[in-house]
């Protein structure tokens, strides 16, 4: 029977904002006691979990990286926090001008994410009503600013033993002309990928 591996593709900012977040958490947890996330390293989710083949996921991993290399670095600024009451989210945002949303549409263009994803790093999701309407009134309106380079793409795979994610490898973002290529350019550049030469190379 063929293996299959659990995988999360996301976004790592820097150790400081690392050290920012987990501070954060830590502060809504004195708060209101433990919640989901409270463990989880900051990041900023591309690719949700999902099972992938243990067999074929190696020449997938080669493939992905002739692709985004072709993608330069990126320079994002974090601008405070935001919520979704409905179900008890609290984030911090992006400062998202057209550059770095387009940076993001390729980048999911190139992984064929059908699902886009805001970005983000979450503080804390699924808190119940009074839980998040107290680490809400302590987030809300406080600023919080810091500019960061995320310059690769990590790839986590669950560990069936202890359930945790752990790192299995970056793939670096090399273009260092800040070009963006449309993924109909790119993959008409690079016909030799797939046989269909297709932007859905990784669905």
């Amino acid at each position: 029977m063929e293996r299959e591996i659990l995988v999360l593709m996301v976004l790592s900012p820097s150790e400081e904002v690392m050290k920012d977040i987990k501070g954060l958490k830590a502060e809504i947890a004195t708060l209101i006691g433990d919640f989901d996330s409270r463990k989880s390293k900051a990041h900023i989710t591309i690719r949700p979990e999902e099972p992938r083949s243990g067999r074929q996921f190696p020449n997938y991993l080669k493939d992905m990286e002739r692709v985004l290399r072709q993608l330069p670095p990126i320079q994002l600024r974090t601008n405070g926090f935001e919520a979704f009451p409905n179900n008890g989210m609290i984030f911090v945002k992006f400062d998202l001008d057209d550059y770095i949303k387009r940076w993001f549409e390729l980048l999911n263009e190139y992984l064929s994410v059908r699902s886009r994803i805001m970005p983000h790093i979450t503080l804390a999701k699924g808190l119940l009503s009074d839980d998040f309407i107290n680490a809400w009134s302590m987030l809300k309106g406080r600023e919080y600013q810091r500019e960061f380079v995320i310059n690769h793409l990590l790839i986590l795979e669950r560990d069936v033993e202890t359930s945790q994610f752990k790192p299995l490898k970056k793939i670096y973002f090399c273009n260092p002309d800040k070009e963006l290529r449309p993924a109909a350019d790119l993959f008409s550049a690079m016909p030799g990928l797939l046989p269909s030469a297709s932007p859905t190379i990784f669905s």
